[in-house]
């Protein structure tokens, strides 16, 4: 309980809300690897969203479980203790194990110096995630060089998808639309190879129902669209993630 104080305290203090409506920035989850904290975290990734646990050195050579052999890796696992650092680290190779002491329980860390490494941990967690979603995206395009060649287009394709993603996550910032609603209209390409090329991606939908959402809410209009703008169902689900 003195953990959560402690980190309850860092959230509000760094101007961060704590929230259970789902387009949340980032997941941290506490204690013990349960089937109901693996499940918290595997929805989260399948969402794409970025994730932190703390354990609180529940896992350790002779407290295991089943749940805790299921912990995804290339994640961030927060440690208390230098001990529990290094068997974090060695038990899961090629995740990001973190050592932010508990303020509650060593003298060795302030709660002002607590706050400002979970602070520093939060931007971390964010931005790496950010840039390995906009890498996946670049690779992707990559793969269609072949057929891909003009880089405007490349452009435009990683900015679908990247929309797309937004959408996975329920967070399409207003800004957002707004920048890839100005990059459709100063860009040209060849819309034929845009929709065939939205086809292989299968985004095609998506995007006819994204662009009727930005013709509403953009300065897009019908000639600077790719495709047709449909209005669906799929278009009112793009909608309620405008934030």
């Amino acid at each position: 309980m003195a953990f959560f104080n402690c980190l309850k305290k860092a959230i509000e203090d760094n101007g961060m809300v704590i929230t259970d409506k789902n387009d949340y920035d980032i997941l941290h989850t506490v204690g013990a690897p349960t089937q109901t904290i693996i499940s918290k975290m595997r929805n989260a990734r399948r969402r794409l969203i970025p994730v932190v646990y703390s354990p609180l050195a529940t896992i350790s050579p002779w407290n295991s479980s089943y749940y805790e052999k299921l912990i995804i890796k290339n994640g961030f696992i927060h440690a208390v203790g230098e001990n529990e650092r290094k068997y974090l680290q060695e038990k899961y190779k090629g995740t990001n194990v973190v050592l932010i002491k508990n303020p509650e329980v060593t003298h060795d860390i302030s709660q002002s110096l607590f706050c400002a490494n979970f602070k520093q941990l939060y931007d971390e967690v964010i931005i790496k995630h950010e840039e390995a979603v906009k890498d996946n995206i670049a690779k992707r395009i990559e793969k269609l060089k072949d057929d891909v060649q003009d880089d405007v287009l490349k452009d435009v394709l990683k900015s679908c998808l990247y929309m797309r993603y937004r959408y996975h996550r329920r967070q399409i910032a207003q800004k957002e639309l707004e920048d890839f609603s100005t990059l459709l209209i100063r860009s040209d390409y060849d819309e034929d190879k845009m929709a065939e090329i939205l086809e292989r991606l299968k985004i095609y939908d998506f995007m006819e129902s994204l662009e009727k959402v930005m013709e509403e809410k953009t300065q897009l209009t019908e000639g600077f669209m790719p495709i047709m703008a449909i209005d669906n169902s799929l278009t009112k689900k793009i909608k309620k993630t405008i934030l």
